[in-house]
């Protein structure tokens, strides 16, 4: 059963630890790059993206040389990577909106891609697969990366 639940772990801590009470007024008063899709495309978007990073995430943990859920496999260096990369993905909507630091945002998405790009390396040589899921992630991130960035030029 936890292990099923792996699957949406993403998804639901996003949701308990975003802050949704940020100050709309502030980002739409900001120059935005003409790339910057319409709000609503992001709540279709993160759900399916945090649906794949939780399906990769299981498909480390329950991987079918491994019978049963082991403490190593829960703290392995793959494992502690992808928590990083997933605290730094939930933390980066406060720093971004509800702190209004796009500069601090700007970075810390930096340094988010870069642990992404370890999550996917270190996933791959367990299960190709579950590396491959995150790739749609890593492009969003470069996307959001480009919108953060031309936010801070023109601000």
């Amino acid at each position: 059963m936890f292990s099923k639940l792996i699957v949406i772990l993403p998804l639901m801590l996003s949701y308990l630890f975003t802050d949704r009470n940020w100050n709309r007024s502030w980002y739409n008063s900001l120059n935005k790059s003409s790339l910057d899709p319409p709000s609503w495309i992001f709540s279709i978007v993160w759900p399916i993206l945090y649906l794949m990073m939780g399906y990769s995430l299981y498909l480390i943990i329950n991987r079918r040389d491994n019978s049963a859920l082991s403490f190593n496999r829960l703290f392995s260096l793959p494992i502690i990577i992808y928590c990083i990369m997933l605290f730094l993905n939930i933390t980066w909507t406060n720093t971004f909106f509800t702190k209004q630091n796009v500069v601090a945002g700007f970075k810390q998405l930096f340094i988010l891609i870069i642990f992404t790009l370890f999550t996917i390396f270190s996933f791959y040589k367990i299960d190709r697969y579950a590396a491959y899921l995150l790739i749609p992630y890593t492009l969003w991130l470069l996307f959001a990366l480009y919108l953060n960035g031309y936010i801070v030029a023109n601000n």
